[in-house]
Protein backbone atom coordinates (compact mmCIF):
# COMPACT_ATOMS: atom_id res chain seq x y z
CA UNK A 1 0.00 0.00 0.00
CA UNK A 2 1.68 3.48 -0.72
CA UNK A 3 1.86 5.92 1.72
CA UNK A 4 -0.47 8.49 -0.08
CA UNK A 5 -3.52 6.31 0.97
CA UNK A 6 -4.25 8.12 4.42
CA UNK A 7 -3.68 11.79 2.83
CA UNK A 8 -6.39 10.45 0.32
CA UNK A 9 -8.49 9.05 3.06
CA UNK A 10 -8.17 12.14 4.97
CA UNK A 11 -8.82 14.47 2.33
CA UNK A 12 -12.52 11.72 2.04
CA UNK A 13 -13.33 12.22 5.55
CA UNK A 14 -12.83 15.70 5.32
CA UNK A 15 -14.52 16.34 2.38
CA UNK A 16 -11.60 17.75 0.70
CA UNK A 17 -10.25 17.69 -2.45
CA UNK A 18 -6.89 16.82 -3.02
CA UNK A 19 -4.81 19.91 -5.08
CA UNK A 20 -1.40 18.65 -5.14
CA UNK A 21 0.63 15.57 -4.51
CA UNK A 22 4.02 14.34 -3.28
CA UNK A 23 6.42 10.93 -2.49
CA UNK A 24 9.24 11.50 -1.35
CA UNK A 25 11.93 8.32 -0.41
CA UNK A 26 14.77 9.04 2.13
CA UNK A 27 17.67 6.82 1.12
CA UNK A 28 19.87 5.20 3.53
CA UNK A 29 22.59 8.17 3.42
CA UNK A 30 19.77 10.58 4.07
CA UNK A 31 19.23 11.74 0.81
CA UNK A 32 15.97 12.52 -0.01
CA UNK A 33 14.48 11.95 -3.96
CA UNK A 34 11.11 12.46 -5.39
CA UNK A 35 9.16 9.51 -6.91
CA UNK A 36 6.44 10.30 -9.22
CA UNK A 37 2.66 8.64 -8.31
CA UNK A 38 2.52 5.32 -9.23
CA UNK A 39 -0.46 3.89 -11.43
CA UNK A 40 -2.93 3.24 -8.35
CA UNK A 41 -2.28 6.85 -7.25
CA UNK A 42 -2.88 8.45 -10.41
CA UNK A 43 -6.11 6.54 -10.34
CA UNK A 44 -6.91 7.75 -6.46
CA UNK A 45 -5.50 11.83 -8.36
CA UNK A 46 -7.19 11.32 -11.32
CA UNK A 47 -10.95 11.92 -9.89
CA UNK A 48 -9.95 15.07 -7.93
CA UNK A 49 -9.41 16.13 -11.72
CA UNK A 50 -6.61 16.78 -14.09
CA UNK A 51 -5.95 19.83 -12.86
CA UNK A 52 -4.00 18.33 -9.56
CA UNK A 53 -0.65 18.96 -9.54
CA UNK A 54 1.86 15.60 -9.21
CA UNK A 55 5.29 16.27 -8.16
CA UNK A 56 7.74 14.47 -9.94
CA UNK A 57 11.98 14.02 -10.48
CA UNK A 58 14.06 16.41 -12.40
CA UNK A 59 15.30 13.92 -15.19
CA UNK A 60 18.80 15.50 -14.43
CA UNK A 61 18.79 15.59 -10.82
CA UNK A 62 16.05 13.05 -8.46
CA UNK A 63 16.28 15.19 -5.12
CA UNK A 64 14.27 17.97 -7.21
CA UNK A 65 10.80 18.53 -7.41
CA UNK A 66 9.57 19.60 -10.71
CA UNK A 67 5.64 20.04 -10.73
CA UNK A 68 3.37 19.00 -13.52
CA UNK A 69 -0.42 18.56 -14.14
CA UNK A 70 -2.17 15.54 -13.56
CA UNK A 71 -3.48 15.46 -17.30
CA UNK A 72 0.53 15.83 -18.43
CA UNK A 73 1.55 12.83 -16.71
CA UNK A 74 -1.65 10.74 -17.46
CA UNK A 75 -2.16 11.88 -20.90
CA UNK A 76 -4.05 8.66 -22.01
CA UNK A 77 -6.60 8.55 -18.76
CA UNK A 78 -8.84 5.52 -19.58
CA UNK A 79 -12.07 7.71 -18.27
CA UNK A 80 -12.26 9.72 -21.19
CA UNK A 81 -14.51 6.66 -22.92
CA UNK A 82 -17.19 8.05 -20.78
CA UNK A 83 -17.34 11.75 -20.96
CA UNK A 84 -21.18 12.28 -19.08
CA UNK A 85 -18.90 10.09 -15.95
CA UNK A 86 -15.97 11.75 -15.61
CA UNK A 87 -14.39 15.74 -15.09
CA UNK A 88 -14.75 17.65 -18.31
CA UNK A 89 -11.30 18.78 -17.73
CA UNK A 90 -10.36 15.28 -18.69
CA UNK A 91 -11.99 15.74 -22.30
CA UNK A 92 -10.75 19.17 -23.51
Amino acid sequence: MCHETEPYCGAYRLDQRIVASVCLHREPGGRTVVLSPCGVCRERLAVHGPKVLVAVADREDPAVVLWKLLRDVLPDYWMTAFPDETDPGWTV
